[in-house]
């Protein structure tokens, strides 16, 4: 509720175009993101959850630990339940972008895998339905729907657990942040060019 509130702020105070509001998220954050979008879908035009859980994977920080380390074996359709437990009338959904590592020692690569088929389930598509495509830094699976992407799923070929970037040459002098990495695919700047916005100066 805070954080819903906290935008809605932030879209009065300064005028934000309500229809340009999105979200992204690592790791903890990650769970947050889909949880955001599962009780608060109306708000967002695009989500990316980075290294998370799918929504309904814990209840507590026992169960938290327990999914990052194994994941959990659910079927699509129960993924799918916890989302409209919360929202059992909305009809249409933002984009959802998720990324993960393949060698993430800190949340189980199951766990995408796991959220890329829960919002399937709860838009009406199957996994089959993807599109995959060998990327040099991975591969991108994308569900699309009348020329629209729905979901798109970056795994990310020997990539740990963090923010992928692609490393720029010049040096900037800082300390490396071990949450930020190179993974040959800028996840910042990918994210600006599915939802349209203009690209800033920046090292990413």
């Amino acid at each position: 509720m805070s954080i819903r509130q906290m935008i809605d702020h932030a879209c009065r105070r300064h005028r934000v175009d309500r229809s340009r509001v999105y979200v992204a998220g690592l790791s903890a954050g990650g769970g947050l993101t889909a949880a955001l979008l599962a009780i608060y879908p109306n708000l967002f035009s695009g989500v990316a959850i980075f290294a998370g859980m799918p929504y309904g994977a814990a209840r507590d920080a026992i169960s938290a630990m327990r999914a990052m380390k194994s994941g959990i074996a659910r079927s699509p359709a129960d993924w799918g339940n916890f989302v409209r437990a919360v929202s059992p009338v909305q009809k249409t959904w933002p984009h959802v972008s998720i990324w993960q590592g393949t060698r993430d020692r800190v949340v189980h690569p199951g766990n995408a895998e796991a959220s890329a088929s829960q919002w399937l389930d709860v838009i009406g598509m199957k996994a089959a339905m993807g599109r995959s495509v060998k990327k040099p830094w991975g591969t991108l699976v994308r569900w699309d729907r009348k020329s629209e992407r729905q979901v798109s799923f970056y795994s990310l070929q020997g990539f740990g657990h963090g923010l992928p970037v692609r490393s720029s040459k010049r040096k900037t002098g800082r300390a490396s942040d071990p949450y930020v990495l190179d993974a040959g695919i800028s996840g910042p700047n990918e994210l600006m060019r599915l939802w349209g916005l203009e690209r800033p100066a920046s090292v990413f």
